[in-house]
């Protein structure tokens, strides 16, 4: 029985011994500072032989280890009358015994902490057994050292924190299981004279007495240790086999957080000990997929994700592509059916996409890129940019990054806008009778830049590109890489300039909820440098915002009386009020708008003058009021603001 150094009630008994009463076996009652002195008695009963902490009590203070239960639950010979019963059935025994001799004070309901099997929720013995361990401390020495010197790079880096944490606080590993399957423990006992034999083939006669009566020891190795050699053993070792002398060490493992050190620690221990090289340069951890809730995926929970049901219903590259756009370092996947649904929206804009480019420009025989047209520097400037982005975030495991700004060139840049740009009748011919390849080019680069994250609708549209490098797949094709050739900044400043015109003015259109039908006027105000600048594409804006009149104006006036006035970049652009809104409708609107304003205002300040309302309301309601009415009278000055500007310009 074990009580706390420092608990008064019982420093008297340390160092004696009390008596087990159903046994009436004589045990110590010692100090350790494990016993909670708040908890219950304050006194602990110390079993060595059924506890893990009462098993270092037990090795601190030299307790006989007594083994009271076998493997089959049931009660040892040195339990005396108990000897032979089933756990359930001593209890049962023990608390009628108790009863009987008068030794029970109280029963009463306690949560406790014991261990349940998850298979089948029988609670779970401990129990002292022979079985065979690892130094795995010494292991650990030169598994740590790799890492901390850069062989070996964990990313992200922030696990590296929880791998020195195990591995330099690592215990003796208990390699031995008692199950059914699994590598049998290469170790012999001979029948004779109980020699123990160890060694790399299997014994035929006992090295001591000759003896052929030998047996092999029943226990398999422990699941992660023969998992610990798989870099090795897949490639035939002990032998010095071809496959070991080129493939290993191979390069990158990826593998979740979770078994950093049940599964990667092990290789990497097993790997330096038995072939004195490292299993890979790099450990990639992704994160944990989760529910769209953030829960754990469970059967139990029934919120497991089928990725074949998944796969059937979106493909296989909306998958893929979903998990590789969501994986940020740091962070937990949660998947929801609504993302991945997006994702197959981008695999099917690239197919449009690029049927639309076979239609139009499958006929162009030879690369022909026509870099003295804008739009088409400013296409090769984007794709260049993207070829540096991806190639950099793919060498630093930032896969999320890569397939983020793929999305955003694929679907904005090239089919939002480039496409768009080339759909003008004008400009479409023209790509057509001087055999432009921009259009075919750009688009199969893309596919080979994201054919890692999307590899099979990349393959089958790739096929039926012209154009293309000869290789007999997409995958062994010439990955894209940036070329300082293709940069040209002041189009991509240009060309950008007009796409933020036209995304302001679609924007107030929306807003007003204007007709797509419905033409407006514009008026741009700026530099006489930057009006210069956008006059070659004026009737591009005309057509992509249904713009009837464009007026350039380099005075810098701005918006005068009647016109709504957008701010874009390094300019202004004005509209006709007219143009966006019916104002006799509109007046009407806000009239009746600042009616329904001002009776409200009237009640909050009717409140915040009575008496009786501010006497008798929580504090928390009066100023929910006085905060109310003070919003309230914000919002009507610009609208009263707003009614006058509407008046005036009728």
């Amino acid at each position: 029985v074990a009580v706390h150094p420092e608990d008064e009630r019982y420093k008297s008994l340390q160092g004696k011994t009390v008596v087990v009463p159903l046994v009436q076996r004589e045990v110590k009652v010692i100090a350790d500072s494990f016993v909670d002195i708040t908890f219950g008695t304050g006194c602990l009963k110390v079993t060595p032989a059924h506890d893990p902490n009462d098993y270092l009590i037990g090795k601190r203070h030299g307790l006989p280890f007594v083994t009271i239960m076998d493997e089959t639950a049931h009660l040892t010979k040195v339990t005396g009358v108990y000897a032979g019963l089933s756990r359930e059935q001593a209890r049962e025994k023990v608390l009628q015994d108790l009863k009987a001799q008068g030794l029970l004070e109280k029963e009463e309901p306690y949560l406790h902490s014991v261990g349940h099997c998850d298979r089948c929720g029988v609670a779970v013995e401990p129990r002292l057994s022979s079985q065979w361990f690892v130094n795995a401390a010494e292991l650990a020495k030169e598994a740590i050292r790799v890492v901390e010197c850069g062989e070996i790079r964990i990313i992200p880096s922030e696990w590296e924190k929880t791998y020195y944490e195990w591995m330099r606080n690592i215990r003796p590993w208990c390699i031995s299981r008692q199950l059914w399957w699994g590598h049998r423990i290469p170790v012999w006992y001979c029948e004779s004279c109980k020699e123990m034999i160890a060694q790399k083939v299997d014994p035929s006669q006992c090295p001591k007495c000759g003896s052929r009566s030998l047996k092999q020891d029943e226990d398999v190795l422990d699941t992660w240790f023969s998992s610990g050699l798989w870099p090795i053993s897949t490639m035939g070792w002990p032998e010095a086999t071809f496959d070991l002398r080129t493939f290993y060490p191979t390069d990158v493992l990826e593998t979740g957080f979770d078994i950093l050190f049940f599964w990667v620690a092990r290789m990497i221990m097993m790997g330096l000990k038995m072939t004195g090289k490292i299993p890979f340069h790099t450990v990639y951890l992704h994160p944990m997929v989760r529910d769209e809730y953030g829960q754990k995926m469970s059967k139990t929970k029934g919120n497991v994700k089928d990725p074949l049901e998944i796969i059937n219903r979106t493909g296989a590259d909306s998958l893929r592509f979903t998990l590789a756009a969501m994986a940020v370092h740091g962070r937990d996947v949660l998947l929801s059916d609504s993302r991945i649904e997006g994702y197959r929206n981008f695999v099917n804009k690239i197919w449009n996409a690029t049927r639309f480019v076979l239609m139009n420009f499958a006929d162009v025989k030879q690369e022909n890129k026509e870099l003295s047209n804008e739009i088409n520097q400013w296409i090769w400037s984007r794709l260049n940019a993207v070829k540096a982005d991806v190639n950099v975030a793919l060498d630093q495991y930032r896969f999320f990054d890569a397939a983020n700004r793929l999305y955003q060139f694929i679907w904005s840049d090239y089919c939002d806008w480039f496409l768009e740009f080339t759909k003008s009748e004008q400009e479409f011919t023209r790509r057509q009778q001087s055999g432009d390849s921009t259009a075919v080019q750009v688009l199969e680069a893309a596919l080979r830049l994201l054919h890692p994250l999307m590899p099979f609708v990349t393959e089958e549209l790739w096929h039926k590109l012209p154009l293309k490098p000869e290789a007999v797949s997409i995958s062994v094709a010439p990955y894209p890489q940036a070329n300082d050739k293709e940069n040209y900044p002041a189009t991509e400043k240009k060309i950008g300039r007009i796409i933020s015109i036209v995304e302001a003015v679609r924007s107030k259109r929306g807003e007003n909820q204007l007709s797509p039908a419905a033409t407006i006027r514009l008026a741009l105000h700026a530099s006489h440098k930057i009006l210069e600048d956008i006059k070659p594409f004026a009737s591009l804006i005309c057509k992509l915002v249904k713009v009837s009149d464009i007026q350039f104006d380099s005075s810098e006036a701005g918006a005068s009386k009647g016109q709504v006035m957008l701010a874009v970049e390094d300019l202004q652009v004005t509209i006709p009020r007219e143009d966006l809104i019916n104002t006799e409708k509109e007046t009407e609107r806000v009239s009746v708008e600042i009616s329904q304003m001002t009776a409200e205002l009237d009640r909050a300040v009717s409140k915040l003058k009575n008496s009786d309302f501010m006497s008798k309301a929580p504090p928390d309601v009066i100023e929910g009021v006085r905060a109310r009415s003070q919003a309230l009278e914000r919002k009507l000055t610009a609208l009263r603001a707003y009614f006058e500007e509407l008046k005036s310009s009728k």
